[in-house]
């Protein structure tokens, strides 16, 4: 079964990442790690990167041994993170697509990774969003999220703590509310903290939640 969502997502996070450098630089999600751990890559694990950027997440799956197809709206960062894929002989396909036009088959993925995405698109797109992501994940597969929270100064209007990309953040999730979205996972790992963020920019603060499920 093939699931189409048709409706477009704009995004102007091309001002970021023209310059040769990647902007957000090559961290990864938190916790990355620990999926790593979780899933033991070994044969053909697949996964996919929602709203990808730049690709920092992409990358470090992709380096752990796992085949990754990374989505993003940017062709910036499709091509930047397809360049550094060619380069170093990584398992990536990057393609330039939004969210919204993207064809999403039940049940092939073995992990899905969205770091902050979600929080980037309007309140009542969310909901379908997180619904296209658990049917897209195999059985026995993980959801690994991230969003923005209240607790971020985009929110609570503290501009001098925080990110410059705020303006791009179109929803903030209440505490507790990304974890009640996937109660029907297996709940791994879920975490709310408020931390200070060097990667880009002038330090800031981000108040975030992370959540590793797994579908039953």
């Amino acid at each position: 079964m093939v699931i189409r969502m048709t409706e477009k997502l704009n995004s102007t996070f091309d001002y970021y990442y023209q310059g040769r450098d990647f902007y957000f630089g090559f961290e990864p999600l938190e916790g990355m790690q620990e999926i790593i751990k979780v899933l033991k890559p070994k044969g053909r694990i697949v996964a996919l990167d929602l709203g990808c950027g730049e690709g920092r997440d992409s990358i470090f799956l992709a380096e752990n041994g796992i085949k990754v197809l990374s989505i993003d709206v940017s062709r910036t960062g499709i091509k930047k993170l397809t360049d550094y894929a060619l380069d170093h002989k990584l398992p990536i396909t990057a393609k330039c697509i939004d969210l919204f036009s993207f064809d999403f088959s039940e049940n092939s993925f073995d992990i899905i990774v969205a770091r902050t995405l979600l929080d980037h698109l309007e309140y009542d797109k969310i909901e379908l969003a997180v619904k296209i992501i658990k049917r897209s994940v195999r059985k026995r597969g993980f959801a690994f999220i991230e969003v923005f929270t209240e607790d971020d100064p985009g929110f609570t209007g503290s501009k001098e703590k925080a990110s410059e990309c705020a303006g791009l953040v179109k929803y903030y999730f209440k505490k507790g509310e990304l974890k009640s979205m996937f109660n029907d996972f297996r709940i791994i790992k879920y975490q709310e903290k408020t931390y200070l963020d060097t990667s880009h920019g002038t330090p800031h603060y981000h108040g975030v939640a992370i959540l590793i499920g797994q579908k039953s």
